[in-house]
């Protein structure tokens, strides 16, 4: 595999779901070699943090590959593309300048990566900003880069959550990435808050089960898909079999995970163990690509491309068809 920096003519863009590890900073997950040598062989992708309010993150991180402005991002985005592991993006928005940070995503977005998500929590050193901000970040993203996948990742205990304005960022976004992190929140002070809230988890605890059972409930009021966010770090690397059948179970296409550098080798075995499992279609009697574009609100140059349809004006009856990523359908398999 080439190092990092060292150009390659470029491959075309694989499709398709994928399940996502997160990257924090290079100085401590590691390099884009180091992190390709990983990712590449077990189909993920990868999601970058690119900037931290209205900061690149090379204020934070000092690595010589960290994430300084947008031709970064560029190189970064063409270096894991080639090295076939999707390029997506994330971010921490503080609301103290919604409008120049939303430039700054859809600047991101405008370099390269296929998504950004949005790092949405109350705590120290995150978000700040008013429900009216929110919708001034939202207004000006949308502006920039109307039809950008814009995915929220958030802390879901209800203790929490209610400290954002979800519902606001929610208007302009594709997706929603709950935060399950089952050994950081199985501590007694967190199950005394869960029992508050009438969500009383079983004797083994927080589990992954459990913070999904009680997780999309919550988060059904807004109408969005879900990716959520495992716990690299946890104990027991046997619970991600759980994490990814129950995420499964509810209808979720794939999972991602906080973080790789302190992810453990078996989690990375796990998830190549179970591939994403994209929505599927069977074209019925009068279905063409115009008309499911139309229903599932992509466009008939996705719905080919990801199909590997050469000829969009001819699809068969019976035919199985992938589902772009997020589109809500009834589905007939």
């Amino acid at each position: 595999m080439r190092a990092f920096g060292q150009s390659e003519p470029s491959t075309p863009r694989q499709q398709g779901v994928r399940h996502l590890a997160w990257v924090w900073q290079f100085k401590s997950d590691g390099s884009p070699g180091h992190i390709s040598e990983i990712l590449s062989p077990h189909g993920l992708g990868i999601v970058v943090k690119t900037h931290d309010g209205t900061d690149w993150m090379a204020t934070y991180d000092k690595s010589s590959q960290a994430v300084s402005g947008t031709k970064q991002v560029e190189r970064l985005a063409s270096y894991f593309e080639e090295a076939g592991v999707p390029f997506h993006a994330w971010c921490v928005i503080k609301g103290i300048d919604p409008k120049r940070e939303a430039q700054m995503c859809g600047a991101v977005l405008a370099s390269g990566a296929r998504s950004m998500t949005i790092d949405l929590e109350p705590h120290a050193g995150f978000w700040k900003g008013t429900p009216q901000d929110a919708l001034v970040f939202g207004d000006e993203l949308r502006r920039l880069q109307p039809l950008a996948w814009i995915s929220i990742s958030l802390d879901p205990r209800p203790w929490i959550i209610k400290r954002v304005p979800v519902a606001e960022f929610a208007s302009f976004s594709n997706e929603l990435a709950p935060q399950l992190y089952w050994d950081t929140f199985n501590t007694g002070a967190n199950l005394e808050k869960f029992a508050l809230e009438n969500q009383v988890p079983g004797p083994e605890g927080v589990t992954p089960r459990f913070l999904l059972e009680a997780t999309i409930p919550r988060l059904a009021q807004f109408g969005l898909p879900m990716q959520p966010l495992g716990q690299g770090s946890t104990i027991n690397t046997e619970s991600w079999q759980e994490f990814v059948d129950q995420a499964y179970v509810n209808d979720m296409e794939a999972v991602s995970v906080w973080r790789f550098g302190v992810t453990k080798c078996d989690v990375w075995e796990a998830l190549a163990a179970n591939p994403p499992r994209p929505h599927k279609y069977i074209v019925q009697p009068g279905d063409n690509l115009t008309s499911l574009a139309r229903s599932w609100n992509t466009t008939i140059a996705e719905i080919a491309e990801l199909n590997e349809i050469s000829d969009p004006n001819f699809i068969r009856i019976g035919q199985e068809l992938l589902v772009p990523r997020g589109a809500r359908v009834h589905l007939p398999i």
